[in-house]
């Protein structure tokens, strides 16, 4: 998140191109963390959006008058944030449903060497 974010800061704050690399990071995360860490992660990166476009050298002169120049692109990408949270969870469960239904369920994680095996 935090590489993102510097990347988005030091390349123009609300107007950088690599903005897009936040969802890959919340795309990531609905991978790894479920419902509740991808759309946690959505609400920290559009805060950490909201610093990087605030702290980013101005294009308009002023902090107002940039953030009133972009405002529908700036909450356009707030929205979207938590968009890509919810359809990167649902495309995870439909991918972990694929694997099982291919190959049968992926094995639990028990004691260190025990992954997999026959408990018995």
């Amino acid at each position: 998140m935090m590489v993102a974010t510097m990347i988005t800061y030091a390349s123009g704050g609300y107007n950088s191109p690599f903005a897009a690399l936040f969802f890959l990071v919340i795309t990531v995360s609905a991978l790894r963390f479920g419902a509740v860490g991808s759309v946690l992660c959505a609400v920290v990166v559009a805060l950490l959006y909201l610093t990087a476009g605030a702290v980013a050298p101005l294009q308009q002169g002023t902090y107002i008058a940039t953030f009133a120049f972009d405002r529908i692109v700036i909450l356009q990408r707030m929205f979207l944030f938590v968009v890509v949270a919810v359809l990167g969870f649902r495309a995870a469960g439909q991918v972990g449903r694929c694997h099982c239904r291919a190959h049968g369920p992926l094995p639990r994680r028990g004691r260190r060497g025990t992954a997999g095996r026959d408990p018995a």
